[in-house]
């Protein structure tokens, strides 16, 4: 059976300019979705990670000491640039246990295990890295900016180790409280060591011995 001519003329104007998505148009709707899917996996994982940011700044601690050990955390994460401090090439006197001078400058070490000490003694750190006058090979603020120092005398106390930083047997990082002449209240400053030789095995006056200071930066002030 045959249409009638006029359908067929009918269904002709119809059909005609009439075709099927071409395959580039099924292509850009799928980068498209691809597109928008990406994004929208991004904003959840950013989201997600700015709420564990927050969470973490805003979270409690138990006590002074818990913040602290927060605080320092965050500033080696944050602040963390490895430096290369040569040791103190004058002559050093040890006046007494606590008492340690640098040709001109004197560093007065209280409340601080005894192996520790060494650090000093051995001129891995000096008072010329806290009052300036010593190069580390990067160019970097002053630490002490409006401060009141005396170059000829210095006093640190509390010099101990943050074991629950150290990442590697090969670095130890510390923590002291500085004194300064004109400061009701002390300032914290960090350091580390990096002895390359150093494993799980070396006890401490054997990696202080053979270790080079890798990292001075200020802290906080205390309370």
């Amino acid at each position: 059976m045959e249409l009638p001519l006029r359908i067929i003329f009918s269904l002709s104007r119809k059909l005609k300019g009439y075709e099927l998505p071409a395959i580039s148009k099924w292509r850009n709707v799928m980068h498209y979705f691809m597109r928008n899917t990406i994004l929208i996996i991004f904003l959840t994982f950013f989201s997600f990670a700015q709420a564990q940011k927050v969470e973490k700044e805003n979270r409690t601690f138990k006590n002074q000491g818990q913040q602290e050990d927060y605080w320092a955390e965050k500033l080696f994460t944050e602040k963390y640039i490895k430096q290369n401090f040569e040791r103190f090439a004058g002559k050093i006197f040890m006046v007494n246990e606590n008492i340690i001078k640098y040709d001109n400058e004197v560093l007065i070490v209280n409340n601080t295990e005894k192996q520790l000490i060494a650090i000093f003694e051995k001129g891995i750190f000096y008072p010329s890295i806290i009052t300036g006058k010593v190069k580390t090979g990067i160019s970097r603020k002053q630490d002490l900016d409006s401060m009141l120092i005396r170059n000829d005398s210095l006093r640190i106390s509390n010099f101990k180790e943050l074991n629950f930083l150290n990442k590697s047997a090969k670095a130890k990082r510390f923590k002291f409280w500085l004194y300064l002449k004109g400061m009701a209240n002390p300032t914290a400053y960090f350091i580390e060591l990096t002895n390359e030789k150093a494993d799980e095995k070396t006890d401490t006056e054997t990696f202080i011995n053979n270790s080079k200071l890798t990292f001075c930066k200020r802290g906080w002030i205390g309370l």
